[in-house]
């Protein structure tokens, strides 16, 4: 099984997803986009997954990062082939905006350590096992968006509930 995962700079990697990815049997495909050379395929096939992660940068500003056009793209296929998409903070706001659903500003940012309560999926979700119900994050960012139809609501903070 192999995942392409999309780090949209350096120091945003993949984290412990990486390691519990590949404990159940991932090969993760890294493309981190902020470096030198670094393009994306130009499609899924032979991937059985996408992750997208987070970044500095929002949805809006396809001008200056060419490449999330491409990502809207990978996005729109995977789930017409049905495949598996996770997308971490500015990875749930590009899934959210390749399936039709506004990103917006946030009424409040956060940026810190914000408590995070999982839904009654994310309970059942095997992305979240052995977490209590609730547990501090550390957030950065200033933008939410509506959930398209047809996904799984995870968690929500007191102050963003996407």
């Amino acid at each position: 099984m192999r995942a392409l995962v999309v780090q949209n700079v350096a120091i945003e990697g993949p984290g412990l997803l990486q390691p519990a990815m590949e404990k159940e049997g991932w090969q993760l495909d890294i493309r981190v986009m902020d470096q030198p050379g670094t393009h994306l395929p130009a499609s899924l096939d032979g991937y059985g997954a996408l992750v997208i992660l987070g970044g500095p940068m929002n949805v809006y500003e396809e001008e200056s990062y060419p490449y999330l056009r491409q990502v809207d793209q990978l996005i729109k296929e995977a789930i017409q082939k049905s495949l598996p998409v996770l997308g971490i903070c500015l990875g749930g706001q590009l899934i959210a905006k390749a399936l039709g659903a506004p990103v917006v500003r946030n009424p409040v940012p956060e940026i810190g350590w914000y408590k995070l309560r999982l839904t009654a999926d994310g309970l059942k979700s095997p992305l979240f096992a052995g977490l209590p119900a609730e547990f501090f994050v550390f957030q950065w960012h200033g933008d939410t968006f509506a959930l398209p139809p047809g996904v799984s609501h995870l968690a929500a903070s007191e102050d963003c509930i996407n």
